[in-house]
């Protein structure tokens, strides 16, 4: 760094040295966000009791970040704004550990490899503790959901976190040669989600992906085809509750009487728990029976 100051003092009073630290290219890591920022270049202006970042930029291969803010009452009890944003930040080891406890609960939802653009901004009052919001844009990420273990690939859209709270908004992305979309809320051990999918094969690898009672039914049935479909999931630690509207193209139920060429639309609503029970029914515009053709059914 290089470093300019002054060394101010009046009759009778105490000296204050200010300082202008013009950072060349320095390591440094904020406590709050404990992410290492390498190769920094900018400003830090020190004055007795206040920290000023000035645009100060990091560069690490690809990513690039920069920092700006203000801390005050650096030897009591700080009050602090602090703004870090990052672009095409790698989702590693080092992020892990640095987006805290609740983060780190989000991340081993969805294991999420790739690269994502950041925005960090945390904030404290006296007497307070720090409190920190962010917003993550997903740069054709790939992720998997624990309890609907279904990789989706080329992932795109915002995750904001506020506390412990995250919500996913309108996330879009790839499965098995369909697309899906993806939007809710997440606390703690609390799920709320809403999925739009289109153009997905009801196959074994999809059903097996369901909360077991539904992948049963629809075993069970033998429901095979191309669907689109919307599903509202609200899981929460007493209770598994599953909203499902499959529309079929080209579909077939292999009961013990097979329907073929179904075209229609399959409604599912059920709580899994102590206790599980789905109901619904079945609407078809038409199908094939033994050859012949079926409307309305």
């Amino acid at each position: 760094a290089n470093v300019r100051g002054r060394v101010l003092r009046r009759r009778g009073g105490r000296e204050q040295i200010p300082l202008e630290i013009f950072l060349v290219d320095a390591d440094l890591t904020y406590a709050g966000f404990p992410y290492p920022l390498k190769h920094a270049e900018g400003l830090i202006q020190v004055d007795g009791e206040e920290i000023r970042v000035r645009g100060v930029t990091a560069r690490d291969g690809a990513t690039v970040m920069s920092c700006s803010g203000t801390i005050r009452n650096l030897s009591g009890d700080p009050e602090i704004d602090l703004r870090i944003e990052a672009e095409r930040l790698p989702l590693d080891a080092r992020l892990k550990a640095a987006v805290g406890p609740e983060g780190r609960r989000l991340w081993d939802l969805f294991e999420p490899p790739g690269e994502l653009d950041l925005v960090w901004h945390g904030r404290k009052q006296p007497g307070k503790e720090l409190a920190h919001e962010s917003r993550a844009r997903c740069l054709g990420n790939q992720a998997k959901y624990r309890d609907l273990p279904l990789p989706v690939t080329d992932l795109r859209g915002e995750v904001f976190m506020e506390g412990g709270k995250f919500r996913l908004n309108h996330l879009i992305g790839k499965v098995k040669g369909g697309e899906v979309e993806l939007h809710g809320v997440i606390e703690g051990d609390a799920l709320s989600l809403h999925v739009d999918g289109t153009g997905l094969p009801m196959d074994d690898e999809l059903k097996a992906a369901l909360p077991p009672e539904l992948s049963d039914i629809l075993k069970n049935l033998n429901i095979a085809g191309t669907t689109s479909f919307n599903a509202g999931l609200i899981f929460r630690k007493d209770v598994r509750q599953v909203d499902l509207v499959c529309r079929l193209s080209k579909g077939s139920i292999g009961t013990d009487i097979r329907l073929e060429d179904v075209e229609g639309t399959v409604t599912l609503t059920g709580y899994a728990g102590a206790d599980s029970q789905y109901i619904g029914f079945m609407n078809f515009t038409h199908a094939l029976l033994w050859g012949k053709r079926l409307t309305d059914l």
